[in-house]
């Protein structure tokens, strides 16, 4: 349905969309809207070449580009665990969910954050300048509680904003084959190497703290390196433990573009015994520079 009014010539209307269930539903609508009201509609992909169209359309996908003065801009976003189920009901497991999850909750965060008005696909309508309220049938919005949701909550209301702040819990992480039970106890014995990283969340631009919590019992030294970015491209400090405790290590970088985040700790030098043990890492957005 659509609220009637008289309808008006306005500039272009580009909606980015996180993927759900729901979304197919929401298109139908707001096409049928478009049509009725004389209205080009379109709908676009990422890497796809967003072509001139006349004013008076609508374009609805997934993109970023909002370069375009003539486009009225409005994120149509869900909550992570909508994203998550959609991307796992597609065939993708977990891990790979979790990435592209990230990817299109970041963008959208950075869509956002550039001054794009924010609906939310569990509102009862959808509005639309030029056309009225759109409002969407036939899909429900209901999702499973999908446990890696909380790793996500900067993304349940957008833009993340400095001081929005998550934690990331140790089954975010992935480790070495030496783990013991749920609590991820990593075994220090053996050579150099990577002890665990993750989770690999996608973060808009800004400036980003990492603050991992964590146990270690060093047999006489434990020498670690701790790193936080995103691939080779990542801030780091290197800390030689000597005594049994529990720490608290804090890295910040910057990320200009949306990347995923990486936390990574390995050991430099081999060891004969020893533990450690991840709590979690808690992460936030500081003020920018």
């Amino acid at each position: 349905m659509v609220e009637s009014g008289v309808m008006q010539s306005f500039k272009q209307v580009r909606i980015f969309q996180v993927p759900t269930a729901a979304v197919s539903g929401w298109r139908a609508q707001i096409a049928e809207a478009c049509a009725r009201a004389g209205w080009e509609y379109a709908e676009i992909q990422a890497g796809e070449t967003l072509d001139d169209f006349n004013d008076n359309s609508v374009v609805v996908g997934w993109f970023s580009d909002t370069g375009d003065a003539r486009a009225h801009w409005i994120v149509h976003t869900a909550s992570p665990s909508h994203v998550l189920d959609l991307l796992i009901n597609d065939g993708f497991d977990e891990r790979e969910a979790v990435y592209h999850a990230g990817l299109r909750l970041a963008i959208a965060s950075t869509v956002a954050e550039r001054g794009a008005a924010v609906a939310y696909q569990s509102d009862p309508s959808l509005k639309i300048p030029g056309l009225g309220h759109v409002e969407a049938v036939g899909e429900g919005s209901s999702a499973c509680a999908n446990p890696r949701a909380a790793a996500f909550a900067l993304y349940d209301r957008l833009p993340t904003l400095p001081g929005t702040r998550v934690a990331w819990g140790v089954d975010m992480f992935t480790y070495e084959k030496d783990t013991q039970g749920d609590d991820r106890r990593i075994e220090l014995l053996g050579r150099r190497r990577l002890l665990f990283n993750g989770p690999n969340i996608a973060l808009p631009p800004g400036v980003w703290v990492a603050k991992a919590r964590f146990k270690i019992e060093p047999q006489d030294l434990a020498d670690l390196f701790i790193e936080w970015g995103h691939g080779a491209d990542a801030v780091y400090l290197r800390h030689e433990f000597v005594r049994a405790g529990k720490y608290e290590l804090t890295l910040s970088r910057t990320w200009t573009k949306v990347e995923p985040a990486d936390f990574r700790i390995s050991i430099m030098t081999s060891a004969l015994a020893g533990w450690l043990e991840l709590d979690e890492v808690i992460v936030e957005r500081a003020p920018d520079n």
